[in-house]
């Protein structure tokens, strides 16, 4: 004998109890006996494998409906809900519906997200609070809509299929089944929103070959900086950094590509555009707005309108110049973690996101301990970086008309693919060396670069340095150590002696070996880390084992 829901339990599930052994409800469910009733079995069951939606949970407590619009006026939130293909009828609210639709038709018209302000002008009365900074935020009000709305309709399904269950049990059953199917065909199934990886279609399709460098290419063809990724190139003011980053415009120019250069450091417009002509970029190219695009932001506004425009103009290259100027923009502090992630979600992923290689530009710490490890501030600045973590070490200064060269040393690659190039560096350490970026004057007034790989590097820079001046780098040494923080370049040279040249090419060796550090100014004053003495250089001949090991000294460079 099958066991009978009491009267009082028909009353408790007409107002929305649960019945014995159920684990779900609805209003003015009444069981029926007999074969009625066994359809009703039936349905329970078919109706415990529909229902697995969890409506609890999830990134805070607001309003799913308003939260999601506000993830709308963010070009990767508007861009996640496109490519959902999520429609205004998951909006119960009527107001949030035409926010909704209003949204979508402004991103198609006027090809960028609306801002909040212009959503509450609008539509007088509606109340958004700023979009999350969280990547997963959208995607999980996505899926949380779609369910709802999933719900609701197997709710009123099972409402409808009560009221004919007396007429036809097995007519009921059967239109019942058929509805679920459709619903659970349409409904979204965890993963939908993008929150995770699809497995599966990735191993039925092959693996995808892992990211690749595609920018800047050495002499020998490899490459060096990764699209739709953040590279970070670092190191001391006036060691080359710029330089290299618009060298990698240049070559982007001409091959047709699309170049942004946000330039926060305000270096001026005609100093980046003469780089860039010195560099080889062609002027066509640079008249052309679809195809080269330069920019002075003065605040948040202009870089989330900068955003907003790479969203849709797609540019191949984006060179940030600097981070030093970038995070006070948006109140972070370069030596907080947190707020360096915050910045760099809002600011960097984005432009990453476009399938741009995205160039950043940072400077050394002042801490001996903290240059050797990377970038100044907070090491989230590395773990962040998904591209190319680059060191760039001035060889010889960029002076106008002369031309310059810098060392590029490996500090990261997530990928490996930079690294499998790369050689140890002279220093040896943690970092490889990857080549050596050359700028040379020509003859006629104009100006060439190119980036040798490491096994012509210390050919290459032979060219343009002098003769190793161990005497002049000791004599150097110690005017330093007896003068901490209070000479620039010129007065040491000056006080050290010799050819005026040759003591500054000590001085350059000194700073780029680790025997001194220098501090943030146009014209920097150097301290001493540690003294440096000729008969502890293997290349001097004081040092004790005399020129048959500076020789081996010399060839190991010669094959790098």
């Amino acid at each position: 004998m099958k066991e009978q829901a009491s009267r009082a339990d028909v009353d408790d599930a007409a107002h929305g109890e649960s019945l014995p052994g159920d684990g779900f409800h609805y209003p003015g469910y009444i069981p029926n006996e007999g074969a009625a009733g066994d359809k009703t079995g039936e349905l329970r069951e078919f109706k415990h494998k529909l229902l697995r939606i969890n409506a609890t949970g999830g990134p805070g407590n607001r309003d799913p409906e308003s939260a999601l619009l506000a993830q709308m006026t963010t070009p990767d939130g508007m861009a996640k809900v496109v490519e959902s293909g999520l429609g205004g009828e998951v909006f119960e609210d009527p107001l949030h519906g035409s926010v909704f639709r209003f949204a979508l038709e402004y991103w198609d018209e006027h090809e960028i997200v609306p801002s909040l302000q212009v959503l509450i002008d609008e539509f007088p009365g509606l109340i958004l609070k700023p979009p999350r900074d969280d990547d997963g935020a959208t995607g999980w009000l996505i899926e949380r809509l779609a369910h709802r709305r999933s719900t609701n309709r197997l709710q009123n399904l099972m409402r409808a299929a009560v009221e004919t269950m007396h007429a036809d049990p097995l007519k009921a059953a059967a239109e019942m089944r058929r509805a679920c199917a459709q619903i659970l065909e349409e409904a979204p199934r965890p993963g939908d929103s993008g929150i995770y990886v699809d497995v599966g279609a990735m191993l039925d399709d092959a693996l995808p070959e892992p990211p690749r460098p595609e920018i800047l290419s050495r002499s020998d063809g490899v490459p060096l900086f990764y699209p739709g990724e953040v590279n970070l190139l670092f190191g001391d003011p006036e060691h080359g950094k710029t330089w290299v980053a618009l060298a990698a415009c240049a070559e982007a120019l001409n091959s047709g590509q699309r170049v942004l250069v946000a330039d926060l450091d305000h270096n001026g417009a005609a100093a980046t555009l003469h780089r860039l002509l010195q560099l080889g970029a062609p002027k066509e190219a640079l008249r052309d707005g679809d195809l080269f695009r330069l920019c002075e932001p003065d605040g948040t506004g202009d870089v989330e309108h900068l955003i907003g425009d790479c969203a849709t103009w797609s540019p191949n290259v984006v060179v940030v110049d600097s981070t030093g100027e970038l995070l006070p923009m948006f109140d972070a502090n370069s030596d907080s973690a947190d707020d360096f992630t915050r910045a760099y979600n809002r600011v960097l992923q984005p432009l990453a996101n476009t399938g741009a290689a995205v160039l950043l530009i940072d400077h050394l710490a002042k801490n001996k301990e903290s240059r050797q490890l990377g970038p100044m501030g907070s090491m989230a600045k590395r773990r962040a970086v998904g591209g190319l973590c680059m060191r760039v070490v001035r060889e010889r200064p960029f002076a106008p008309g002369d031309g310059g060269a810098a060392r590029l040393l490996v500090n990261k690659d997530r990928h490996g693919g930079v690294r499998a190039h790369a050689q140890t560096s002279r220093g040896g350490g943690d970092e490889q060396l990857i080549g050596t970026f050359l700028l040379d004057r020509e003859n006629d007034g104009t100006s060439s670069w190119r980036v040798t790989p490491p096994q012509s590097d210390s050919a290459a820079t032979a060219e343009h340095t002098e003769f190793r001046p161990t005497a002049l780098m000791e004599r150097a040494s110690q005017v330093i150590e007896q003068n901490p923080g209070k000479l620039t370049r010129n007065g040491i040279a000056e006080q050290t002696g010799g050819r005026k040249r040759t003591a500054l090419s000590a001085v350059d060796l000194l700073a780029r070996e680790g025997y001194l550090t220098s501090t943030e100014e146009r014209y920097p004053r150097y301290t001493s880390t540690k003294p440096y003495r000729q008969v502890d250089d293997p290349c001097s001949d004081h040092y004790p084992s005399g020129n048959d090991h500076r020789d081996q000294i010399s060839a190991s460079d010669d094959d790098l």
